[in-house]
C-alpha cells in the first residue's frame, strides 16, 4: 500500500482505534516501542530549555540497543532542532543558541549506553554546532561569546578528547576556523592543552588529536620553542622527532623517539634514518615492545629489510601473550616467563600479564600470586596467598618462597616454615620428603 493511501485510510480513524492500531503493533514487537516513544509529539516551544533537555534525554534513552531506534530518534530530535532553527529565522540567535547547546549536551550523557546506526544522532549534534557557529557569527558580545565558547569546548572535549571521536568534535574545530577571534583561539587552545596534559598515556587519540589543534590555534602566535614545548606536554612524539631533527638536535630527537607508539614507531625511525641516525633507528625498532606482536607485519618487514629479523623467541613470546589473554593458568604463566626470558622482554611480559590477570577473578588468583612474586611486591603476594583454598596454597607458596629467596629473604623463610609446619603434620611419605626440602631451604638461608 502506497503512502498516501494508508494516510487517507488512517484519516478516517478515532483516535481510540488509532491507539488500538499501536498497542496492538507493540504487543507483537515490544521492541517497537522505542521507536514509538521517540515519535511522540514535543509540544514544546524552545521557551522552556529544562523542559526540552528533558525530552532529549528521553529520547536517547529510548534509543538502547534497537538497530530501528536511531534513525527514528533523530528524526525526533530534528523535529525539536526545528525550534532552534526557527528562532535563528526570527533573528532571535540567543533562543536559537540556547536550543542546539540544550539538545546537543542533553544528548551526550546517554550517548555512549545507545547503538547509534550510522552516527544519524550524532549527526543531529554536528548539525546543532554549526548553527551554534552562525549565531556566534551574529554574535558581539564578549560575555555570550564566551559561553558559547564554554559550550562548543564541553562538546569537544566529550567527543575527541575522552572519548575516542565520534564526529561531534569535527564541527566544532570547523567553527573555531571560521569564527573564533585571536583571542578565543588562544583561549581554547590553552583549555585543550590542559586537558590533553591530564589524559593517560595510552590515550593516543585525544592527545595527537588535542595536541595538533593546540598547534594549528597557536600557529604564528608562539615561537620554535613554544611549539617544541606543546610537543612535549602533549605527547605528539612523530611530530616531535620531526621539529628536532629540523634543527638539528639530533641526540635529543633519538631520545624522543623511544617513546614512540606501535603504530607510529617506523615512522619516527625512518626519519631517524633520513638524518643519518642508521643504528639508532635501528635499535629503536628492534628493542620496541611491538615486535613481540604477532602479525605486526610493518615491524618485521622493516627489520627484515635491513637484516635484522625479529628472533624466534620474540615471535614465540607474542603469541604466548596472546593466548594468556585468554587462558590465564599457572602452566600458561610458567611457559610466558620462560620465554620471555629467552627472548630478553621478562619486564614486558610481566607487564602484559598484569594486565591480563583480574583482581576479582577467583581462578587468576594463584596466578596473581606468582606474578605479584615475580614483580617484587611481595606484600601484595602474601595477602592474595592468605586468600587461596588450601587445595592452591601449598604450591604458590613454595613459588612465592622461591622467588623471595633473594629479594626477600625474611618473606621466604617465614613461608618455609609455615610449609614445614603444614606438611609435617600430614605425616606421609611426601610430606616427610618435602619437609626435609625445605628444612634444607632454611638452613641455607641461615
Amino acid at each position: 500500500m502506497r503512502r498516501t493511501d494508508l494516510r487517507q485510510r488512517l484519516a478516517w480513524l478515532s483516535e481510540d482505534a488509532l491507539t488500538d492500531i499501536i498497542l496492538a503493533l507493540h504487543d507483537h514487537d515490544p521492541s517497537i516501542g522505542t521507536v514509538i516513544t521517540a515519535m511522540l509529539p514535543a509540544r514544546l516551544d524552545g521557551a522552556d530549555l529544562e523542559a526540552l533537555g528533558r525530552r532529549v534525554t528521553s529520547i536517547v534513552c529510548g534509543v538502547g540497543h534497537d538497530w530501528r531506534a536511531s534513525g527514528v530518534a533523530s528524526m525526533a530530535l530534528a523535529r525539536l532542532k526545528a525550534l532552534g532553527d526557527a528562532a535563528l529565522q526570527r533573528g532571535d540567535t540567543h533562543r536559537a543558541a540556547d536550543i542546539f547547546v540544550t539538545i546537543a549536551h542533553g544528548v551526550l550523557p546517554g550517548y555512549l549506553g545507545i547503538r547509534d546506526n550510522e552516527s544519524e544522532i550524532a549527526c543531529v549534534v554536528g548539525e546543532c554546532v554549526e548553527d551554534v557557529g552562525r549565531c556566534l557569527a551574529a554574535c558581539d558580545v564578549p560575555a555570550r561569546r564566551l559561553r558559547l565558547w564554554e559550550a562548543l569546548f564541553h562538546i569537544y572535549r566529550w567527543d575527541t578528547l575522552e572519548h575516542g571521536g565520534f564526529g561531534m568534535g569535527e564541527p566544532v574545530v570547523e567553527v573555531l576556523r571560521d569564527v573564533a577571534t585571536p583571542d578565543e583561539s588562544v583561549w581554547f587552545a590553552d583549555r585543550t592543552l590542559a586537558v590533553v596534559e591530564a589524559l593517560p598515556t595510552e590515550d593516543w587519540w585525544g592527545r595527537e588529536f588535542g595536541g595538533r589543534l593546540v598547534l594549528e590555534l597557536l600557529d604564528g602566535r608562539i615561537d620554535a620553542e613554544g611549539r617544541l614545548d606543546v610537543m612535549r606536554r602533549t605527547g605528539l612524539t612523530v611530530e616531535w622527532v620531526e621539529e628536532l631533527l629540523k634543527v638539528g638536535r639530533c641526540e635529543e630527537a633519538v631520545t624522543v623517539a623511544q617513546d614512540a607508539d606501535k603504530k607510529n614507531v617506523v615512522r619516527v625511525a625512518d626519519m631517524l634514518e633520513k638524518a643519518g641516525r642508521h643504528e639508532a633507528a635501528l635499535k629503536l625498532v628492534a628493542d620496541h615492545p611491538s615486535t613481540v606482536e604477532p602479525y605486526n607485519h610493518a615491524v618485521q618487514r622493516w627489520l627484515e629489510a635491513r637484516g635484522r629479523p625479529v628472533p624466534e623467541a620474540q615471535i614465540r613470546l607474542g603469541h604466548l601473550m596472546t593466548r594468556f589473554e585468554r587462558s590465564v593458568t599457572i602452566g600458561a604463566f610458567r611457559k610466558l616467563c620462560a620465554t620471555a626470558v629467552k627472548a630478553g622482554r621478562t619486564e614486558q611480559a610481566l607487564g602484559h600479564a598484569l594486565l591480563c590477570v583480574r583482581t576479582d577473578r577467583v581462578a587468576d588468583q594463584p596466578v596473581r600470586v606468582r606474578l605479584l612474586a615475580r614483580l617484587g611486591r611481595f606484600e601484595e603476594a602474601l595477602a592474595v596467598l592468605d586468600g587461596l583454598p588450601d587445595g592452591n596454597w601449598s604450591s604458590a607458596a613454595e613459588a612465592t618462597a622461591m622467588l623471595a629467596e633473594g629479594a626477600a629473604p625474611e618473606v621466604a623463610r617465614g613461608l618455609y616454615v609455615r610449609l614445614v609446619e603444614r606438611w609435617d603434620a600430614r605425616d606421609t611419605k611426601a610430606g616427610r620428603q618435602k619437609v626435609a626440602r625445605f628444612t634444607e631451604r632454611l638452613k641455607q638461608l641461615g
